[in-house]
């Protein structure tokens, strides 16, 4: 008895939980085969590179654009939506913690531009980074002193 045809995006699975794509090729760990476990920690690693791509993440994790498009999106966002994330939460963290100017932390964790900081910090937090960091500062002496 042979196994019913995969269908061509499906990866085979191989005895050492790995996968094949079509051409046996082999493909990154990850549940139930999908290597995004992988792909977010490249993520992770390297979004303060403003040059982060899908592709340079796909090269590093070993497998093609289109699945690591499909394995980062079954994490429930999307490759750039996870950078952006990444790069907006570095950059409240840096907002609190320092003293550097907005110019300097969009720099520092990978946007070319501050009106790309802005764009994308309004997005998560509500506001442009310079607003938030006051608020936040605001809040700080309101808590030590009550």
């Amino acid at each position: 008895m042979t196994d019913p045809p995969r269908p061509r995006d499906t990866p085979t699975p191989t005895v050492d939980g790995k996968t094949k794509d079509i051409a046996g090729e082999s493909k990154g760990e990850g549940v139930g085969g999908w290597p995004t476990a992988q792909l977010l920690q490249v993520i992770t690693s390297h979004f303060r590179q403003p040059t982060l791509s899908l592709s340079m993440a796909a090269a590093t994790v070993g497998i093609s654009t289109g699945y690591a498009s499909r394995a980062i999106k079954r994490s429930g966002q999307t490759f750039l939506q996870h950078v952006h994330a990444q790069r907006t939460a570095a950059a409240a963290a840096l907002l609190i913690e320092t003293n550097l100017s907005i110019k300097e932390i969009a720099n520092h964790v990978g946007y070319a531009h501050t009106n790309q900081l802005d764009r994308h910090f309004r997005r998560h937090y509500g506001s442009t980074p310079s607003i938030w960091r006051r608020n936040m500062r605001i809040k700080r002496v309101q808590v030590q002193n009550p």
